[in-house]
């Protein structure tokens, strides 16, 4: 509750599976395709959740 990802849109047993169109399929994939993103930029992120996929526009936080 309250975290960065909750207010991004994330739920819990959300899986992450692309982000800017980058497949995420491991940690590293994950860091590779946010390792350019910064605060006030916008990320198109593809989500798992449950049996259907669904879209998310985010915006990153700065990390605490």
């Amino acid at each position: 509750p309250e975290s960065p990802a909750e207010r991004a849109g994330l739920r819990p047993g959300d899986v992450i599976r692309e982000i800017n169109r980058l497949p995420v399929k491991s940690v590293r994939d994950f860091e590779q395709a946010t390792r350019n993103l910064n605060p006030g930029d916008r990320a198109l992120v593809l989500v798992k959740r449950g049996e259907a996929s669904t879209f998310l526009s985010i915006n990153p936080e700065p990390a605490a």
